[in-house]
């Protein structure tokens, strides 16, 4: 190595305790990404659902023209608040 460091570590060590409090939520059951509507088939069902304001569908309009980088997938929204399924959910959580 001719007096040249070649490898520095820093390294933190504990001792594992039996009960520690646990601050993170469990993971709450929910449907695989895939099989949810992406953004723009869920803009298109809004958009044909006539329960939605004009005002928010002109808007939606505006928003769709949009790229976004993030793939969003809504698993509770008002296409699907008021089923069964989505009130036995909102009373687990």
């Amino acid at each position: 190595q001719e007096g040249q460091w070649i490898f520095t570590m820093q390294a933190s060590f504990q001792k594992p305790e039996g009960y520690s409090v646990c601050h993170q939520a469990q993971m709450p059951d929910v449907p695989d990404p895939e099989s949810l509507p992406d953004e723009h088939e869920r803009y298109k069902q809004l958009l044909q659902n006539p329960d939605v304001e004009p005002l928010v569908k002109q808007l939606m309009k505006l928003r769709k023209r949009e790229n976004h980088p993030i793939d969003v997938r809504v698993i509770l929204d008002s296409l699907n608040w008021n089923t069964e399924e989505a009130r036995k959910k909102r009373e687990k959580y």
